[in-house]
């Protein structure tokens, strides 16, 4: 099912206007896309994307086998760790 960054936008509660996040969510619905096509289009070879997590209090989650999802952290010193989400 293909899907527009609109409709993204709207199920995560991100403001239509609020410009944030519009590069990840395009590179998501197409990534989405190429795989279930099974296709690489150019537009994708190559491409790097970074995001900046400024929020102490935010960041990846991740979910275990197990059901369980946790959130990583990283130190001033580069360490990583991880902590349950509830």
């Amino acid at each position: 099912m293909l899907t527009q960054l609109s409709t993204v936008k709207t199920r995560l509660a991100i403001d239509e206007f609020d410009l944030t996040y519009d590069a990840i969510l395009t590179n998501a619905i197409s990534f989405r896309f190429d795989n279930e096509t099974n296709r690489t289009l150019a537009r994708t070879v190559n491409i790097t994307q970074e995001f900046d997590a400024t929020d102490t209090t935010k960041g990846i989650i991740l979910k275990s086998p197990g059901g369980t999802r946790y959130r990583i952290k990283v130190a001033d010193g580069g360490s990583l760790s991880t902590e349950v989400v509830p």
